[in-house]
């Protein structure tokens, strides 16, 4: 399968910028921003999503010779749950199939575990970006602080504060790869 090449990695980078501007716009807004559903926001999630599946599919595949077992499957487990994420936030349909919903729920929730699983067999085993990795791998950490201080009720928390880090952490990877792929210049190997 090959699918690292500039286009989805590219495509994944804008993704991840995607949602990670839309989440953190609705943290602003006190959560009103996707509150409803049916709207162009929907939308913007259902592309950030699948432009974010593609740029998964790229890393995965860009990392797989030298990934553990675990982080293979780690990798290749969230880029399925970005698929997921990206069908129950067509506009309208979560909301006509309470099923989608649940399904949307635990797409959410695996994509801090296998992000965390993922992050830590590419920082431990390849030469991707360590800034990309621990992001990745940041977010079950981070919603893990973010249940902690809604419980205490300290300040208005939001899911975001632990899925930017991870949308950001693909995007760095997904776009590591034009850094990887690009020539060396004669000039370089030669001076």
């Amino acid at each position: 399968m090959e699918l690292d090449n500039r286009a989805t990695e590219i495509a994944g980078g804008l993704g991840g910028l995607l949602v990670s501007v839309v989440a953190g716009v609705d943290y602003a807004m006190g959560g009103k921003l996707v509150e409803r559903h049916e709207t162009v926001v929907d939308a913007l999630h259902a592309v950030g999503f699948a432009l974010m599946f593609a740029g998964a599919l790229a890393v995965a595949d860009r990392y797989r010779p030298r990934l553990s077992a675990s982080g293979r499957v780690g990798l290749f487990t969230f880029a399925s749950l970005l698929a997921g994420f990206a069908v129950v936030s067509i506009p309208g349909l979560a909301e006509n199939a309470a099923v989608l919903g649940a399904v949307g729920s635990v797409c959410f929730l695996g994509m801090f575990v296998t992000g965390l699983v993922g992050g830590v067999g590419l920082w431990r085993r390849t030469d991707c970006s360590r800034l990309g990795a621990a992001l990745l791998a940041l977010g079950l950490p981070m919603i893990v602080v973010v249940v902690a201080l809604s419980a205490v009720d300290w300040f208005p928390v939001h899911a975001a504060i632990a899925e930017i880090p991870v949308y950001l952490g693909l995007a760095v990877l997904a776009v590591d790869g034009l850094r990887l792929q690009r020539p060396v210049a004669a000039s370089a190997v030669t001076g």
